[in-house]
């Protein structure tokens, strides 16, 4: 069974894609998750892909921007 925390970060990551649709491209372009989000922190994972990494491995500094 699915937690409400689950299904709250769930709910959270899909309204943080869908700005990404409907305003900049580039946020759903990278596929970010919330992992945390209320009113003292926001964490938000961004996988190192081929599309998020530069030659050195990292990410790059757009995407951090992101």
């Amino acid at each position: 069974m699915i937690s409400k925390k689950m299904k709250m970060r769930w709910k959270q990551t899909l309204a943080v894609r869908y700005f990404g649709f409907t305003k900049i491209p580039l946020i759903l372009f990278v596929r970010p998750q919330v992992i945390e989000l209320n009113k003292d922190v926001a964490i938000i994972k961004i996988p190192l892909r081929r599309r998020t990494q530069n030659h050195l491995n990292s990410l790059y500094f757009g995407t951090l921007a992101i």
